[in-house]
């Protein structure tokens, strides 16, 4: 189906243009993507969640007196790649289970 095309001034410049192409410039938004897609709620929060993570592993590590370079670790990347996998039901392991059972 053709539709008439408007410029910025609702007027008509006597061109026409399809109705799929209309809807798709009249939802597109500013807060697309580098990679031309609209960002979704879940990638807007996860931007300022990603930060209050960095921030709370790095607390950990430094309170810990954990040297930084274990990230470098590959155990400490397929550690994090499993939890991440596992999702937020994850609890990890108590002092006693690692202490007594993990580690025999």
């Amino acid at each position: 189906m053709k539709k008439i095309k408007f410029n910025s001034l609702g007027q008509t410049d006597g061109e026409e243009e399809d109705s799929e192409s209309i809807t798709s410039k009249m939802f597109k938004s500013k807060s697309t993507s580098p990679y031309g897609f609209q960002a979704t709620l879940n990638q807007i929060y996860e931007r300022g969640d990603k930060e209050k993570v960095d921030a709370q592993i790095a607390e950990f590590f430094y309170k810990s007196v954990i040297p930084f370079n274990i990230i470098r670790n590959p155990a400490f990347a397929k550690m994090r790649d499993m939890i991440g996998r596992y999702g937020v039901r994850y609890k990890p392991p108590t002092y006693q289970d690692i202490r007594k059972k993990l580690l025999k």
